[in-house]
Protein backbone atom coordinates (compact mmCIF):
# COMPACT_ATOMS: atom_id res chain seq x y z
CA UNK A 1 0.00 0.00 0.00
CA UNK A 2 2.78 2.06 0.64
CA UNK A 3 4.64 1.79 -2.77
CA UNK A 4 0.91 3.19 -4.10
CA UNK A 5 0.80 6.27 -2.30
CA UNK A 6 4.20 6.95 -3.00
CA UNK A 7 3.63 6.63 -6.85
CA UNK A 8 0.47 8.99 -6.61
CA UNK A 9 2.33 11.46 -5.07
CA UNK A 10 5.14 11.59 -6.91
CA UNK A 11 2.79 11.36 -9.87
CA UNK A 12 0.61 14.36 -8.21
CA UNK A 13 3.94 16.74 -7.89
CA UNK A 14 5.06 16.04 -11.04
CA UNK A 15 1.55 17.51 -12.27
CA UNK A 16 1.82 20.31 -10.15
CA UNK A 17 5.13 21.75 -11.28
CA UNK A 18 4.00 20.81 -15.20
CA UNK A 19 1.15 22.73 -14.42
CA UNK A 20 2.80 25.81 -12.73
CA UNK A 21 5.29 25.55 -15.68
CA UNK A 22 2.61 25.96 -18.40
CA UNK A 23 0.66 28.83 -16.14
CA UNK A 24 4.03 30.75 -16.06
CA UNK A 25 4.44 30.53 -19.98
CA UNK A 26 1.01 31.65 -20.89
CA UNK A 27 1.18 34.38 -18.35
CA UNK A 28 4.76 35.59 -20.12
CA UNK A 29 2.84 35.27 -23.77
CA UNK A 30 -0.35 36.92 -22.77
CA UNK A 31 2.31 39.71 -21.18
CA UNK A 32 4.15 40.54 -24.14
CA UNK A 33 0.91 40.32 -26.15
CA UNK A 34 -0.49 43.01 -24.49
CA UNK A 35 2.55 44.45 -24.56
CA UNK A 36 2.29 44.99 -28.31
CA UNK A 37 -1.08 45.88 -28.71
CA UNK A 38 -0.57 48.74 -26.27
CA UNK A 39 2.51 50.03 -28.40
CA UNK A 40 0.54 49.68 -31.34
CA UNK A 41 -2.28 51.84 -30.06
CA UNK A 42 0.07 54.67 -29.11
CA UNK A 43 0.80 54.95 -33.12
CA UNK A 44 -0.74 57.95 -34.90
CA UNK A 45 -1.52 55.83 -38.19
CA UNK A 46 -2.99 52.97 -36.20
CA UNK A 47 -5.69 55.87 -35.08
CA UNK A 48 -6.03 56.68 -38.79
CA UNK A 49 -3.66 59.70 -38.59
CA UNK A 50 -1.07 61.25 -40.46
CA UNK A 51 2.19 62.83 -39.11
CA UNK A 52 2.78 66.37 -39.79
CA UNK A 53 5.33 68.88 -39.21
CA UNK A 54 3.86 72.00 -37.31
CA UNK A 55 2.69 74.84 -39.74
CA UNK A 56 4.82 78.24 -40.71
CA UNK A 57 1.21 79.72 -39.59
CA UNK A 58 1.49 78.54 -35.99
CA UNK A 59 -1.43 76.81 -36.25
CA UNK A 60 -0.74 72.75 -35.41
CA UNK A 61 -2.74 71.01 -38.57
CA UNK A 62 -4.24 71.86 -41.89
CA UNK A 63 -7.99 72.84 -41.92
CA UNK A 64 -10.39 70.77 -41.73
CA UNK A 65 -8.07 68.23 -39.39
CA UNK A 66 -7.50 67.91 -35.70
CA UNK A 67 -4.52 66.86 -33.50
CA UNK A 68 -4.64 63.65 -31.95
CA UNK A 69 -2.37 64.58 -28.86
CA UNK A 70 -0.72 61.47 -26.57
CA UNK A 71 0.19 59.55 -29.70
CA UNK A 72 3.99 58.44 -31.36
CA UNK A 73 5.16 59.90 -34.56
CA UNK A 74 8.22 58.52 -35.97
CA UNK A 75 9.59 62.09 -36.60
CA UNK A 76 10.84 64.32 -33.96
CA UNK A 77 8.23 67.03 -33.24
CA UNK A 78 5.85 65.99 -35.90
CA UNK A 79 2.14 65.90 -34.53
CA UNK A 80 -0.57 63.52 -35.59
CA UNK A 81 -3.01 65.07 -37.46
CA UNK A 82 -6.73 63.68 -38.78
CA UNK A 83 -9.13 64.54 -41.07
CA UNK A 84 -12.09 65.48 -39.83
CA UNK A 85 -15.48 64.83 -42.16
Amino acid sequence: MSRKKSAMSIALVISLVLGLVILVVVGYIFNQESRRSALTLEDCRSRGGSCEAPLQTGEVCKKNYREIPNVNCPTSGDICCIQIK
